[in-house]
C-alpha cells in the first residue's frame, strides 16, 4: 500500500500505522483483516479498535504532565507498564525501551508522565511519523488505583497538543476491544472518532487431508463445487468424486482450517507433470489460504513440473499462481497454461 492510499482512510486501510506496515512482516500463520471481511468464519481471534483524531480541538491537561527522564525514570516506567498489563501477560524490559527510542518516529517530548507523591502514577508514549504527518499513541497507562480520576485524559490531551505543535495533521490509536479497562472510552472522551475494527487471528495454519470414497464429508465438497463463484471456473460431473478417489495418480485433498473444510485441491500426476486445480470457499478468500495450500503441495510433490490451466477471466487465480513464480507457457483463446519447475 502506498502512502497516498493510506492517507485517504488510515484506520480503515491498515490495522497499524503506515511506518510500521512498511517494516513488519507477519508470521505466516497470522492473518489480520478489517471487520467488513468478517462473516463469522473464524473462531480464534482478538478484536482491536482503531480510532483517529483530526486535532481540530485539543484541550489543556487538568494535571501537571512532565517529560520522562529515561536516565532516572526507566526502571519505574517499566514497572508501571508491566503492572498495568499483568492480566494480558505483557512484560517489557529495558531492551524494549532501547528498541523504541531507536525508532525513526521517536521524540523524547512524546514520553510523558504524571507524578504524585514522588512516584509515577501515569505515563504516555507517542510517536510522530513526519512522512505521513501522523501522530501515534502507543502506551497510555495509569496505575489501577488511580484510574477514573482524569489522569489518563490529561496524558492523552498533553500528547495531542504536543503532536499538533510538531506538525501532525492527525493522530491514531488502537487497543484491544475486550480489555476490561475499556481504553476505547478514554480515547473517545478525548475526541477520537471512528468505527474501524481489526481482527487478528493466530495459528491459522491449514492442513490437507486426502479424500477417500468413504469420506463422510464428500457432501460438503459437493456443496462447495455447486457455488456459483466456483462452478464458473471449475465444472464437475456427477461422477467427479468417484473419479478422484478411485483413479490411479489422481488425488483430491480437503483443505481444512480449525477442522472445517474451506476448500479443495485436485492433483493429477502424469509422468513428471503434476496438474493442479484449487478452489477456496468465498468467505475464506483473500487470507492467504490458497497460497498456504499450494506451498504444501509444491513440497509434497517436489521434483515434478507443476501445471495449471486457468481461464483468462479468472484474474485472481492467475495472480495467485504468478505470485508463486509460475510462468505462462501457453496462451490459447480462453485458457492460459502456467508451469513451475
Amino acid at each position: 500500500m502506498n502512502m497516498k492510499e493510506y492517507l485517504l482512510n488510515p484506520c480503515g486501510k491498515l490495522s497499524i500505522p503506515y511506518w510500521k506496515d512498511k517494516l513488519i512482516n507477519l508470521p505466516s500463520d497470522t492473518i489480520i483483516f478489517h471487520h467488513t471481511k468478517f462473516n463469522g468464519q473464524f473462531s480464534n481471534y482478538e478484536r482491536y479498535f482503531r480510532l483517529i483524531h483530526h486535532l481540530e480541538n485539543t484541550y489543556q491537561p487538568l494535571h501537571i504532565v512532565e517529560t520522562i527522564d529515561l536516565f532516572k525514570d526507566e526502571v519505574e516506567l517499566i514497572k508501571l507498564i508491566n503492572k498495568c498489563y499483568v492480566s494480558q501477560k505483557i512484560n517489557i524490559s529495558n531492551l524494549d525501551i532501547n528498541n523504541w527510542i531507536n525508532h525513526s518516529t521517536y521524540n523524547k517530548k512524546l514520553w510523558v508522565k504524571i507524578m504524585l507523591n514522588n512516584k509515577i502514577i501515569a505515563c504516555g508514549i507517542a510517536e510522530y511519523d513526519k512522512e505521513c504527518k501522523e501522530g501515534i499513541l502507543e502506551w497510555i497507562q495509569v496505575l489501577p488505583n488511580y484510574r477514573r480520576k482524569g489522569y489518563g485524559k490529561s496524558i492523552v490531551n498533553s500528547l495531542l497538543k504536543e503532536l499538533k505543535l510538531m506538525g501532525a495533521e492527525f493522530v491514531t490509536v488502537s487497543g484491544k476491544i475486550d480489555n476490561k479497562s475499556n481504553p476505547e472510552a478514554l480515547y473517545r472522551d478525548c475526541g477520537f472518532i471512528g468505527n474501524d475494527i481489526w481482527y487478528i487471528c493466530k495459528n491459522m495454519n491449514i492442513s490437507l487431508e486426502l479424500l477417500n470414497q468413504n469420506d463422510k464429508q464428500i457432501y460438503k465438497l459437493k456443496d462447495l463445487h455447486k457455488m456459483d463463484t466456483i462452478k464458473k471456473y471449475i465444472a464437475i460431473s456427477e461422477n467427479y468424486f468417484n473419479y478422484v478417489t478411485s483413479s490411479e495418480n489422481v488425488f483430491y485433498y480437503k483443505i481444512l482450517l480449525e477442522g472445517n473444510i474451506i476448500g479443495g485441491i485436485h492433483i493429477e500426476k502424469v509422468t513428471n507433470n503434476v496438474y493442479l486445480s484449487i478452489c477456496i470457499h468465498p468467505v475464506y478468500r483473500g487470507f492467504g489460504f490458497a497460497t498456504q495450500t499450494l506451498d504444501k503441495i509444491l513440497c509434497m510433490y517436489k521434483g515434478n513440473t507443476f501445471c495449471a490451466n486457468i481461464e483468462k477471466e479468472n484474474i485472481k487465480s492467475i495472480k495467485l499462481f504468478e505470485s508463486l513464480n509460475f510462468i505462462k507457457v501457453n496462451d490459447n483463446k480462453e485458457i492460459l497454461t502456467y508451469k513451475k519447475r
